[in-house]
C-alpha cells in the first residue's frame, strides 16, 4: 500500500466516529489502524501498538485469539463478511466487517477490519436485541446492555449464573431452555426459540432466543447469541390465533346450521315432489273423469270450470316439478364427461319439438365445440333454450333457430338465437330469474322457471348466461363454459 493511499484511508478512518479501522498482512501484521483501536487495544489488552507489530501476540487469552485468527484467515482466503459479538472485556455488542485487501494485480495482500460499535448498539435498542457470550473455559457470560433491559435487571447482576438466568423463563418455558442450552453447550448444538419469559418486576414478555456454538479441537469452548423482545408480534401472533380458532368454531357452527337447513330443504322437496302432486294429479284426474263421464248432464259453464281445474292441476304439478329439479341441482357433485355438443343439440332439438314444429322450422347447427361438463344437467340447459325459442317463434310464418358458439382461450360462448317475438332490452335482467315471466301468463306456456334452472346448471359449471334481443325482431341467449381442451364439432 502506497503513502498516498496509506493517507487517504487514515483520513478517512479517523472521520468515522465510533469505529475501529485496522488493517493486516498476510503475517498478522499492522499496516494502519486508527486512533480508537489504538486505544482499545490499550484498554482491553493493555498494548501499545505500532505498525509492523503483530496483532495476534497482544491477544493473551486462548480462545479470543483462535477466534480473531479464524476470521482473519476468512478474510485472507478472498471472502468478504460480518460478525456480531460481545467484547469480552467492556460487555459491549459490536459488530465486525472483514474483507480482504489486495494488490494491483487482485491478489490478496492483507485483511481490513471495520468494527461498527456504536452503531449496533443503537440499533440493538432500537430492535430490543440483545446479544450475550458464554466462555466456556472461564465459566463467564457477558451481556449486552439490552439483554439487561430485556430481564428488567441492573448492570450490577450477574449473568454468570446459569440457573438463575433461566429461572426469569415462565414455568412452560424454562425446561425447554434449560435442555437448548445444555445441548449448546456440551453438544454443539444452535438452537432458535420462541420462550415467555418473567422480568424481574413480574412482568411477562415473549423473547426469541438464539444460539450459536464455537468449537476448537472439537470442543465446545464458547456459546453466544441473541435474545430479542418479540412481545407485540408474539401478542398480536397469539391473538389472531385466537380469532382464527374462534373464527373457524363459528364456520362449523355456520356449517352445521346450513347442512341442517339443507337437510330441512331436501325434506320439503320430497314433500312437494312425493306428497302435493300426488293430490294434484287426483284433481287432474277426476276432473277429466268427470268431464268425459258425466259430459252428457254437465252444461258448458260446468265443462269450462272442469276445464279450467284440469288445466291450473297439470300446471301446478309442472311448477312443482321445476322447483323440484331447481332445489337438486347443485346437491351432488358434478358428474362431468366428455360431451359432443353438436350431437347433444341435435337430440334435444328433436325430442323438444313437435312433428308440426319440425315442419315449420328452419333449424341450423354451427360448429360447436365439444366441452366437459355433467351431461344429465346439460341436456336440461340445451332442453330449456331450445324449448324457449320453438314456443316463442310460434307465431312467426318463417321460424328460424340457430345454434353457434365461439371460442377463446378463457371459454366457449354457445347461443342460441331465433327470430321470434323477442324482448324489451331494458327487461334483460329480469330473464334469468325465479318465476319471472315477461309476458302474460295464458299468452305462452311455461312456469317461468327455466332460465333460473339454466343460469344454476352454467354456474355451477364455472360459466356465465346472458341474452340480447329486440321487442319483435327475435332473441339470442348464451351461455359460456371454461374453455378446456376443446375440438370443433358441428354437424
Amino acid at each position: 500500500m502506497n503513502d498516498e493511499r496509506i493517507a487517504v484511508l487514515s483520513a478517512l478512518m479517523e472521520s468515522l466516529p465510533g469505529t475501529v479501522v485496522f488493517a493486516l498482512d498476510r503475517e498478522y501484521r499492522y499496516t494502519i489502524f486508527n486512533e480508537l483501536h489504538r486505544r482499545e487495544m490499550a484498554k482491553a489488552w493493555k498494548a501499545a501498538i505500532k505498525v509492523g507489530d503483530r496483532m495476534l501476540d497482544f491477544i493473551t487469552e486462548s480462545g479470543t485469539r483462535a477466534t480473531a485468527k479464524a476470521s482473519f484467515d476468512r478474510a485472507l482466503s478472498g471472502e468478504s463478511f460480518a460478525e456480531i459479538r460481545n467484547r469480552r472485556e467492556t460487555d459491549i455488542g459490536y459488530e465486525c466487517s472483514w474483507g480482504p485487501v489486495r494488490d494491483d494485480a487482485g491478489g490478496v495482500i492483507g485483511v481490513l477490519a471495520i468494527v461498527a460499535r456504536g452503531l449496533l448498539e443503537e440499533s440493538q435498542d432500537i430492535a430490543h436485541l440483545g446479544g450475550w457470550e458464554y466462555d466456556i473455559p472461564r465459566a463467564r457470560i457477558t451481556w449486552t446492555p439490552e439483554v439487561y433491559r430485556i430481564y428488567g435487571v441492573g448492570s450490577d447482576y450477574d449473568p454468570s449464573d446459569v440457573k438463575r438466568d433461566i429461572g426469569y423463563y415462565a414455568p412452560a418455558s424454562a425446561p425447554v431452555i434449560a435442555e437448548a442450552f445444555r445441548r449448546a453447550v456440551e453438544e454443539g448444538k444452535g438452537y432458535d426459540l420462541e420462550l415467555e419469559l418473567i422480568r424481574s418486576d413480574g412482568s411477562r414478555i415473549w423473547v426469541r432466543t438464539m444460539a450459536f456454538a464455537e468449537k476448537e479441537d472439537g470442543k465446545v469452548v464458547r456459546v453466544s447469541g441473541n435474545i430479542m423482545d418479540i412481545t407485540e408480534r408474539k401478542t398480536a401472533q397469539l391473538e389472531l390465533a385466537a380469532m382464527n380458532a374462534k373464527l373457524e368454531q363459528l364456520v362449523l357452527e355456520r356449517t352445521n346450521s346450513l347442512e341442517a337447513t339443507n337437510r330441512d330443504l331436501e325434506t320439503f322437496a320430497r314433500t312437494m315432489t312425493h306428497d302435493l302432486k300426488a293430490p294434484l294429479r287426483a284433481i287432474a284426474g277426476f276432473s277429466r273423469m268427470v268431464a268425459e263421464d258425466y259430459g252428457s248432464i254437465v252444461n258448458g259453464e260446468g265443462k269450462r270450470r272442469l276445464g279450467i281445474v284440469y288445466d291450473n292441476a297439470v300446471k301446478l304439478d309442472a311448477l312443482i316439478s321445476d322447483l323440484s329439479s331447481l332445489s337438486r341441482i347443485g346437491r351432488h357433485e358434478l358428474d362431468k364427461t366428455r360431451i359432443a355438443m353438436a350431437a347433444m343439440v341435435r337430440a334435444m332439438y328433436y325430442e323438444t319439438a313437435s312433428p308440426d314444429d319440425l315442419a315449420s322450422i328452419e333449424f341450423v347447427i354451427g360448429d360447436l365445440p365439444d366441452a366437459n361438463g355433467d351431461s344429465a344437467l346439460m341436456r336440461k340447459v340445451w332442453g330449456n333454450l331450445l324449448s324457449n325459442a320453438i314456443k316463442f317463434t310460434a307465431q312467426k310464418a318463417v321460424r328460424t333457430i340457430r345454434v353457434s358458439a365461439e371460442k377463446t382461450d378463457a371459454e366457449i360462448k354457445y347461443t342460441v338465437r331465433d327470430n321470434g317475438i323477442g324482448f324489451d332490452p331494458s327487461n334483460v335482467g329480469r330473464l334469468f330469474g325465479l318465476f319471472s315471466r315477461l309476458h302474460a301468463e295464458g299468452e305462452y306456456s311455461g312456469t317461468g322457471a327455466g332460465l333460473a334452472i339454466v343460469k344454476r346448471i352454467i354456474e355451477l359449471h364455472k360459466g356465465r348466461v346472458g341474452a340480447e334481443g329486440a321487442k319483435g325482431e327475435g332473441a339470442a341467449f348464451w351461455f359460456s363454459l371454461p374453455s378446456e381442451d376443446t375440438t370443433m364439432g358441428g354437424e
